[in-house]
């Protein structure tokens, strides 16, 4: 019985809050969120590596290892 009843006494607060605002933010989201993937252009479907990527990721990669193996050389 506790449960029926604190239900209903949700709903009633949510009726109340409809009443007094002029709006309800959780459409508005849901409807900007709706618009937005309408909209689908611009939107990143997928993503590709560049040689320019590569090549920076190569070198970053080279250049720890060497300092790795130059700091154990050291000591």
């Amino acid at each position: 019985m506790f449960i029926f009843e604190f239900v209903e006494f949700v709903k009633c607060i949510i009726i109340s809050i409809r009443r007094e605002m002029s709006c309800d933010p959780f459409e508005e989201a849901l409807d900007a969120v709706n618009e937005m993937e309408s909209l689908g252009d611009g939107m990143i479907t997928s993503i590709e590596t560049s040689e320019e990527w590569n090549t920076w990721r190569t070198n970053l990669a080279q250049e720890m290892y060497h300092q790795r193996r130059a700091s154990r050389q050291s000591t």
